[in-house]
């Protein structure tokens, strides 16, 4: 299951919650500032603030409706990473018993040799580029 992101749904029902306010208090606002030095016109108070209230939507807007869409291609992608996640597993083992042969008859310096001395990565990519490199290293000491 895919869902928007708790930051995501924050900032979307902050933002609604300050264009919310703008709307309501917003003469308020305008007669405040009004009466601050060199203030200028209320209609320009009004002008901003609108256009402020008018930007904050619509960034707002475009922010959730590009985390729903996020959320919607991610939806579809549990099964490929279950599938991915079995492959990894397989290949870790692969990995692990192959480190395990090559300590046993050639040592730490074997490992070195075929580029399996250290950890193990965890990580799917990073399995896989170290399970490539062993391959390679394996196939140029035929």
């Amino acid at each position: 299951m895919s869902k928007m992101s708790q930051e995501v749904a924050n900032r979307v029902e902050n933002a609604m919650f300050v264009a919310s306010a703008g709307a309501v208090h917003g003469d308020a606002v305008i007669r405040g500032l009004g009466k601050l030095p060199a203030a200028p016109p209320a209609e320009a108070l009004s002008s901003v603030l609108g256009w402020l209230r008018e930007l904050l939507s619509s960034i707002t807007e475009a922010l959730r409706h590009t985390e729903l869409a996020y959320t919607a291609e991610q939806a579809d992608d549990p099964e490929a990473r279950d599938a991915r996640d079995a492959a990894a597993a397989g290949l870790s083992a692969l990995v692990i018993l192959a480190r395990s042969r090559v300590k046993d008859v050639l040592g730490e310096p074997g490992l070195a040799r075929y580029g399996l001395a250290g950890e193990t990565p965890r990580a799917p990519e990073e399995l896989e580029a170290h399970a490539t490199n062993a391959v390679a290293l394996f196939e140029q000491s035929r």
